[in-house]
C-alpha cells in the first residue's frame, strides 16, 4: 500500500523531501540572492561613479542645443 501511495504522490507532483534538504536548498537560494543583490549594488555604484566622472571630464565643454533641422 505504501508503494501505491508514493506512486500516486509522485504522479501528482508531490515529492517526499526531508526537512534538512529543504533547509539546505533555502540556504543555497539565499546565498545566491545575496550575491545578486551585492552585484546589483556594485553595478549601481559603478554606474553613478562613471557618469559622474564623465560629467566632470566633459563639464568644460559648452554644449549648444541642437536646432530642429539637423542637416
Amino acid at each position: 500500500m505504501k508503494v501505491a501511495v508514493e506512486d500516486k504522490q509522485l504522479k501528482m507532483g508531490i515529492v517526499p523531501v526531508k526537512i534538512d534538504e529543504l533547509v539546505r536548498i533555502k540556504k543555497e537560494i539565499t546565498a545566491h540572492v545575496n550575491k545578486v543583490t551585492a552585484l546589483s549594488e556594485e553595478i549601481e555604484t559603478w554606474r553613478v561613479s562613471s557618469s559622474q566622472k564623465w560629467r566632470e571630464r566633459l563639464g568644460h565643454i559648452q554644449w549648444e542645443p541642437l536646432g530642429k533641422d539637423l542637416r
